[in-house]
């Protein structure tokens, strides 16, 4: 029987090159910002828990739920740059350039064990499915990266509805991908909250991936793609 293996995509199969500090110290630098880049790495860590952590996107007005849309990340987003470059009288440009940055496929870089084990997969027969946080960016990303062409169906969040961890982000997909049986998935992403505890709340198989150097593998753990089987 065949399997549906639901891969995150940031920081599981893609990461940003340069990484997302160093986008961000730059292009601020560009704009007159004084921080420094450990200022910035600081800012943005808060930053991105304050505005992108768990039950906290639109919480307000949407209790108990994470809404997602194009409307809603590109205002998150552009909120988060704000919250980083303090010392910036206005971020409108800024916000812009980070933007357009992050959409171009260029600045993002597979992960070695990528195409190995995508390529093992599919002469399986199983079906791959891309399912992230994300906007219709991602969407574009992924068809520009030859290797990704091997997904069967690519999700973003923002076009589901919901984002992760909201347990309508996986029934949304399972629905979007014909998925009957939970027992055909297997969910493998970086975040232990989104891709392991709450994808197995709805059913789900899940293996966290931690790329950490000496991480020992085990049943809910991967330190690499190469030790899916």
């Amino acid at each position: 029987m065949s399997r549906i293996f639901v891969f995150d995509a940031v920081h599981t199969i893609l990461r940003p090159m340069p990484d997302v500090v160093s986008a961000y110290f730059l292009a601020g630098q560009r704009h007159g910002s004084e921080l420094s880049k450990q200022d910035v790495k600081k800012r943005f860590r808060i930053a991105r828990r304050q505005r992108f952590g768990t039950y906290v996107v639109a919480s307000q007005t949407h209790p108990g739920s994470l809404p997602s849309s194009d409307e809603i990340e590109r205002m998150l987003w552009r909120d988060l740059i704000s919250d980083v470059f303090e010392d910036l009288d206005r971020v409108d440009e800024l916000f812009e350039q980070l933007w357009l940055h992050f959409a171009m496929a260029e600045n993002w870089q597979l992960y070695d064990d990528v195409e190995e084990c995508w390529s093992r997969l599919h002469a399986n027969g199983d079906r791959i499915v891309v399912a992230s946080n994300f906007d219709s960016r991602l969407l574009d990303i992924v068809a520009k990266h030859p290797t990704l062409a091997l997904a069967d169906a690519v999700y973003c969040s923002a076009e589901v509805g919901f984002r992760k961890p909201d347990p309508r982000f996986y029934e949304t997909v399972a629905t979007l991908f014909g998925i009957k049986d939970s027992d055909e998935v297997i969910m493998i992403g970086d975040d232990f909250e989104n891709d392991y505890v709450a994808p197995g709340r709805f059913g789900w198989r899940a293996f966290h991936l931690n790329r950490k150097h000496g991480v020992r593998p085990d049943e809910r753990v991967i330190s690499c793609l190469s030790q899916l089987s």
